[in-house]
């Protein structure tokens, strides 16, 4: 017999991109952004969430931090390549002023 759970686990929230309200990507969406342009915004913290259908890829020019992919936490420094598989449940703490570009590009990019 299972033992009922007394810690409910918090739903991992779903974005379209970071913040927005979660819809499909067209199969052709691509979309740049520098690093800094939604990271200082939300105060260097982005906070785990997924993608349904989108893929990322993150290069940190300047700065660093610590990137969260399903239960792993890796310290890195630039110069650095992160790349989120679709569905990977992901958040990161930015050192502040880190620079760089996200790249997010749909499952079905041709």
């Amino acid at each position: 017999m299972e033992r009922p759970t007394t810690v409910a686990r918090r739903a991992v929230p779903r974005y379209f991109l970071y913040g927005e309200h979660a819809r499909r990507a067209d199969a052709g969406f691509v979309h740049v952004e520098t690093l800094s342009s939604r990271s200082a915004r939300y105060n260097w913290e982005i906070a785990p969430h997924s993608h349904e259908g989108l893929q990322q890829v993150l290069w940190a020019g300047e700065g660093g931090g610590i990137a969260r992919l399903d239960r792993a936490a890796i310290a890195f420094a630039a110069p650095a390549v992160i790349v989120v598989p679709p569905g990977t449940v992901h958040g990161f703490t930015w050192q502040p002023g880190s620079e760089g570009h996200v790249l997010t590009l749909a499952t079905g990019y041709a």
